[in-house]
């Protein structure tokens, strides 16, 4: 079976490119949320807090940041 593309050769097809970009957006998305996670010990001894309440930074973390990425997605979608 021998597959055609429409592209030069030497340079990589559109889509394997968004794909790529997409997967890559989707792994730092998903480091940036499991990073405050796995840092929840340490932060809540360092602050010198409860467990309990550092787990309330970690969540306004996450909050905020779900926020913005939906605004500046509305934002981008209505420009």
């Amino acid at each position: 079976m021998k597959f055609t593309t429409d592209c030069p050769p030497g340079r990589a097809r559109p889509h394997i490119r968004g794909v790529t970009g997409l997967a890559l957006s989707m792994m730092l998305a998903t480091l940036g949320i499991s990073i405050p996670y796995v840092a929840l010990p340490e932060l809540a001894s360092a602050l010198q807090v409860s467990f309990r309440s550092a787990q309330w930074v970690v969540l306004t973390y996450l909050l905020s940041v779900t926020v913005l990425v939906v605004a500046v997605g509305l934002t981008a979608q209505s420009g």
